[in-house]
């Protein structure tokens, strides 16, 4: 995907073709936050500059609010992600490059209300943002199947959060035969991951498979989290 992206952006800049260029540029970002670079997905994502219509401003906030979550910069990537559901309140994602910022704004908004329940108080608006962020990845899915493996994942953390962890470990289950069968590895370890680590079902091998896909994906990011989960205390 990067190598590929990669191309379309340079090929689209020697030819003038400004908005190819821009959504090469995005396409590249995608893949450098996912493979860990976050200063070139940042210097890819500061060439994208400024953005028109809906669709490109919500794959430019959604690769900046995977990118800023990553950072560990939560305010700036919320804030992102909350601009992802102004794009689509105005057209919802139908065209397939639309799968992208629909997965990080609901990763993004779900991780967020997960971290508000943790501190107590009022999660409700945290909530609210993360149930419609979930039902755009849904109405995404419905048109799109590879969307599906994204939304079981999306759904199983929503229910996660909401205290049902058995209800999450069905979602992810089915979610993990999306996956498989849309030949998603990198979706496939994110799954195995929360399995492993949030169910404790079949704790060491999942944890063991989560690792070994990340890192033939070369997701650094996700291969340190499941490495992580696998040497944490019981």
């Amino acid at each position: 995907m990067l190598a590929d992206s990669e191309a379309t952006a340079a090929s689209a800049a020697r030819r003038g073709d400004g908005q190819t260029e821009k959504w090469g540029l995005n396409n590249a970002v995608c893949a450098l936050v996912r493979l860990g670079h976050e200063g070139e997905a940042e210097a890819r994502l500061q060439r994208v500059g400024e953005t028109r219509g809906e669709a490109e401003r919500a794959y430019v906030s959604g690769n900046t609010a995977r990118l800023r979550w990553q950072q560990g910069r939560h305010d700036e990537a919320i804030a992102a992600a909350k601009d992802v559901l102004i794009q689509f309140r105005r057209a919802p994602p139908i065209v397939y490059f639309l799968h992208s910022p629909a997965y990080d704004a609901a990763t993004v908004l779900l991780l967020a209300w997960e971290a508000a329940r943790r501190k107590g108080g009022n999660a409700r608006p945290a909530r609210d943002d993360a149930r419609e962020a979930l039902g755009f990845l849904k109405s995404f899915a419905r048109l799109h199947r590879f969307g599906l493996p994204t939304l079981g994942w999306a759904e199983g953390l929503a229910a996660f959060v909401e205290g049902n962890p058995e209800r999450a470990r069905r979602r992810w289950i089915d979610a993990l035969a999306d996956a498989r069968a849309c030949g998603m590895p990198h979706e496939e370890a994110l799954i195995e991951l929360e399995l492993g680590q949030r169910c404790g079902d079949e704790r060491d091998a999942r944890l063991e498979r989560a690792e070994a896909l990340a890192r033939r994906t070369g997701a650094a990011p996700l291969a340190r989290r499941a490495r992580g989960a696998k040497n944490a205390p019981r």
